[in-house]
């Protein structure tokens, strides 16, 4: 069943129709014309289809950096910001604030972010997670000094791994760490707006590049097979 046969009662002369065309423009007129042969410059059917593929690649992953840019620069960045702001200041241990007394409650992806992002957690810490590695470590030289003066073979010490409990943990920012994470999640380097307006270029880029390929295939093709007759 061909998809874009597919219409929608009492929409195919609105906004559906003008979609559905525009998408038909794109597939068959820009996207699956690059899929022909270019015997003289050795290109089949099957490495076109990969050059396709590759570029689609390439324009995809440009576009989750952009996305990935400003949800680091903006979403996590508030967090650090509000953090290292006279009005946050958790500068330290003593300082530290549970995302409730930042103001982060009702921001699911603040939650996620302190409990997974490598990014975030590269200088955010948390006075919970630091006391527990603490205490294992203690638990852990007792452990060894008990095991290396035992006659018997005991087990190696088995790690425990602290899991972030992000509504009720501490979080701050080491003072040491504040120039790079000010740094680093500073909001004024990647915006949202900049974000969209990234991806608008690298469409029309996108677009453009598979437009124009071809052309330029063909006539490079053309060209060489001039030499072969």
């Amino acid at each position: 069943m061909n998809i874009f046969a597919l219409t929608v009662p009492g929409e195919e002369n609105g906004i559906f129709q003008f979609f559905r065309k525009l998408w038909e423009f794109f597939y068959y007129d820009v996207y699956l014309a690059l899929d022909s042969n270019y015997q003289n410059l050795g290109l089949d059917t099957g490495t076109v289809t990969s050059v396709r593929v590759i570029v689609l690649g390439i324009f995809i992953g440009a576009v989750i950096g952009c996305l990935y840019m400003a949800y680091n620069k903006q979403v996590l960045g508030g967090a650090v910001r509000k953090m290292l702001s006279e009005e946050g200041g958790c500068r330290s241990a003593e300082s530290a604030k549970t995302i409730s007394e930042l103001g982060f409650t009702k921001n699911p992806l603040i939650k996620s972010a302190l409990q997974g992002s490598a990014s975030l957690r590269r200088v955010v810490r948390c006075v919970e997670e630091d006391e527990f590695y603490r205490a294992q470590e203690e638990r852990r030289a007792e452990y060894e000094k008990k095991r290396a003066e035992s006659d018997e073979k005991l087990p190696k010490f088995r790690e425990l791994t602290y899991r972030v409990d992000a509504k009720s943990d501490h979080f701050y920012i080491p003072e040491e760490l504040c120039d790079m994470a000010e740094h680093k999640f500073d909001g004024k380097g990647f915006s949202w707006t900049a974000a969209i307006i990234g991806i608008v270029i690298l469409c029309i880029a996108f677009i453009a590049v598979l437009l124009v390929l071809p052309k330029v295939l063909t006539y490079i093709d053309s060209f060489i097979g001039t030499f072969k007759k």
